[in-house]
């Protein structure tokens, strides 16, 4: 999916097609607190493969690409990084390395 655009739309597709028609278990139970065969947990899904491509074709650098593709880098709820966090916590990291960590 980190190639190109081509080859990162035919891999989501890929996906797409196995969260429809298949029983890829991995990508279904992803989420533990989830039914991945529930509808709703079809279209999180969805929608989470769907935000994986965006941040990696639009938010990520060449540098982070190639970082991911080596395996020297594994960016845990990458679905979460459009929106502003890097984790499914919601902890606005930049915000927190501008203004330090207060409880």
């Amino acid at each position: 999916m980190l190639q190109n655009n081509t080859r990162g739309e035919e891999e989501l597709m890929k996906v797409f097609e196995t969260i429809v028609h298949g029983n890829e278990q991995d990508l279904m139970q992803e989420n533990a607190n989830v039914d991945g065969r529930s509808p709703m947990g079809v279209m999180g899904t969805f929608a989470s493969e769907s935000a994986k491509y965006y941040a990696v074709e639009n938010l990520l650098s060449d540098q982070v690409k190639k970082a991911i593709n080596e395996n020297i880098l594994y960016p845990h709820d990458l679905d979460f990084y459009a929106t502003g966090t890097t984790t499914c916590s919601q902890i606005p990291l930049a915000q927190m390395l501008a203004n330090g960590f207060h409880t």
